[in-house]
């Protein structure tokens, strides 16, 4: 859960069936990219604008035989969140549930080793950053060298659909895949993978926005209130929203891609 939603870190909190199904939908592509990194080289994971750290603290435990080996000389771990809404006491917090993530406060905190495959995540982050290519001129500086660099960028879909939810949420766009695009162009990456998932809540998405009020642009970010479904309504949404991205990915490999609520892409050099 993003920080923005949520300023305090509740470990206990209810996560929503979007996000869980988000997270399946990570670790498939963290699977490949780590399948994509040459033997010998040592792995490094870093989720940026992690928020609460539910993602990076999973794949974790998920892939842990491939973080253990060759820890750094300084003790570092090859696992790293960073939000640069951190406070000390909520990294006191995310110690208590997973103690071998290193959490950060900001990327200049990162130590690069050039000798390593760095696998970087931006998952529904760059949408919350004014200045984004300046941002993304930053990643580009801070992992020039190393020996791979993997990206996988998620971020809302389609202008169009931009509403007061967004402004809630503190978001400046949504995007296309043509626009995440340019993302790969500035990095002088290639790109592996791209497309859009959850066409179920791009159609639901479409229909409410047709209702909805103005957009408010001097709208105050509130951010949204936690998921309060119980066990059968969690399921039932987590396996609709599952269903409905498998069913994309596999019509994207006979060369159809459906809109989504949701745009993708995963880069490498």
């Amino acid at each position: 859960m993003d920080l923005v939603e949520n300023g305090s870190i509740d470990i206990h909190v209810k996560r929503h069936p979007w996000e869980l199904v988000r997270y399946e939908i990570i670790k498939q592509k963290v699977k490949t990219m780590l399948n994509g990194v040459p033997a010998g080289i040592q792995p490094v994971l870093v989720d940026i604008g992690c928020g609460d750290a539910f993602v990076v603290q999973q794949l974790y435990h998920e892939f842990a035989s491939y973080w253990v080996k060759n820890i750094p000389s300084d003790g570092t771990s090859n696992v790293v969140a960073i939000d640069i809404n951190f406070t000390p006491e909520n990294i006191n917090t995310l110690k208590t549930v997973n103690d071998q993530v290193r959490y950060l406060q900001d990327i200049t905190e990162l130590n690069i080793y050039k000798e390593c495959a760095y696998i970087v995540l931006l998952n529904d982050v760059i949408e919350h950053i004014e200045d984004h290519k300046g941002f993304i001129q930053i990643l580009d500086r801070h992992f020039a060298g190393v020996s791979v660099f993997q990206l996988f960028i998620t971020v809302p879909a389609y202008q169009h659909l931009f509403s007061n939810h967004d402004i809630d949420l503190g978001h400046f766009r949504r995007y296309k895949v043509s626009q995440v695009k340019e993302y790969a162009h500035d990095l002088k990456m290639d790109i592996l993978e791209s497309g859009y998932f959850f066409f179920s809540l791009f159609l639901a998405r479409s229909i409410v926005k047709v209702f909805e009020p103005p957009i408010d642009v001097n709208r105050q970010g509130i951010g949204v209130s936690a998921w309060k479904g119980g066990a059968l309504a969690t399921f039932l949404f987590k396996s609709v929203l599952y269903i409905d991205y498998s069913v994309g990915s596999a019509l994207r490999k006979l060369g159809l891609d459906l809109p989504g609520l949701s745009t993708y892409i995963v880069m490498k050099r």
